[in-house]
């Protein structure tokens, strides 16, 4: 887990510099990582991974990895008992990249 939590610090520092270090081919490696995360019950950093998730799908929402994105998203607000956020993530609504430029690596 500490390999993990070294690498992803460093996988999120790059993101802040330069947010164009990621695109869509992101998507898998975003969302499978932060499926690790809460299946240890790792809930912050599951959520940062799939806010930037997010942020990448939103741009491309028809993209397969966008749709899984979204249910990883359902999966992290139904575990963290926030079901009423549901329906507007599913609608590309949610708006994250300003709690983005505020979150600490």
């Amino acid at each position: 887990m500490q390999d993990s939590e070294y690498w992803c610090d460093r996988l999120l520092e790059m993101y802040f510099e330069d947010k164009t270090c990621l695109n869509v081919m992101a998507l898998f490696g975003l969302y499978c990582l932060a499926n690790d995360y809460m299946n240890r019950q790792v809930f912050s950093r599951a959520e940062t991974l799939l806010e930037i998730a997010y942020c990448i799908g939103r741009q491309n929402p028809m993209h397969p990895d966008a749709r899984q994105t979204l249910n990883f998203y359902e999966k992290l607000l139904l575990l963290t008992g926030r079901q009423s956020e549901i329906l507007d993530m599913r609608s590309w609504l949610r708006e994250n990249e300003d709690k983005l430029g505020k979150l600490e690596v």
